[in-house]
């Protein structure tokens, strides 16, 4: 069942503050996992869809390091991308968009997009293969599709809004159901996040470290086992 996603409306632009060092709700896993995108993202790409968008932190830096390319964002939650419209306003940044999109088929051309960015959004969809049926209809042939995702733990889920909650090879059996699947990396240790999840002090320091260069949550591994809280995948269009 659709699970009702109203975070933006009760907390804001909330990615926005996260991800600045100078707020004290700065987030290191969120950075971490920004990171896990923006890597994968290949120079010289010159278009770009960012699905489920919310408030446009994410879209904005790969508008930001991408300069040359057309940065589309798109999701369903209308507070989401209106707060992402205020924000990038202030940026003065013009290769990007954000539109509105009801949950249904997208409004594109097939095989428009060379790289769509799927982050923290699967885990929410109640229609999986309808939403991946799309995507691979607007991406290109030979494109890659870049998806994150909360790694499903035994014994505990990371938020009530999932509709469902993923292991690697969970994972991997959507998307091939639809792309051919390059590799499933892992990324936040899960002693670290238990550590700043848990532990005022060990917050703290996480994020202090963070400021400062050094991202515990950066650390990636490929074909991961649960000792690793945060999925990535790259599924090609063929």
């Amino acid at each position: 069942m659709p699970v009702s996603f109203d975070k933006y409306v009760t907390t804001g632009a909330y990615h926005w503050a996260e991800s600045s060092p100078l707020n004290w709700r700065y987030n290191a896993p969120l950075i971490a996992r920004y990171r896990s995108v923006l890597r994968r993202i290949p120079v010289g790409a010159s278009r770009i869809l960012d699905v489920g968008c919310g408030d446009g932190y994410l879209t904005y830096l790969i508008a930001r390091g991408h300069p040359q390319a057309r940065i589309t964002g798109i999701g369903d939650e209308e507070s989401g991308i209106q707060q992402a419209n205020v924000m990038t306003e202030l940026t003065r940044m013009r290769n990007l968009e954000f539109r509105h999109v009801p949950t249904g088929a997208t409004p594109f051309r097939d095989a428009e997009f060379p790289i769509i960015v799927l982050a923290d959004v699967i885990e929410h969809v109640p229609q999986v293969p309808a939403m991946l049926r799309e995507l691979r209809r607007v991406l290109a042939g030979g494109g890659a599709l870049i998806v994150t995702t909360p790694h499903k733990q035994r014994g505990s889920v990371w938020d009530t809004r999932h509709v469902k909650e993923y292991t690697a090879r969970e994972l991997r059996n959507e998307l091939e159901a639809f792309f051919n699947v390059d590799m499933i990396w892992g990324s936040w240790p899960m002693h670290y996040f238990k550590m700043w999840r848990r532990k005022r002090a060990g917050r703290i320091a996480l994020d202090l470290a963070a400021r400062t260069g050094w991202n515990a949550f950066d650390s990636e591994i490929g074909n991961p086992d649960q000792s690793y809280g945060q999925l990535i995948a790259i599924a090609r269009n063929v």
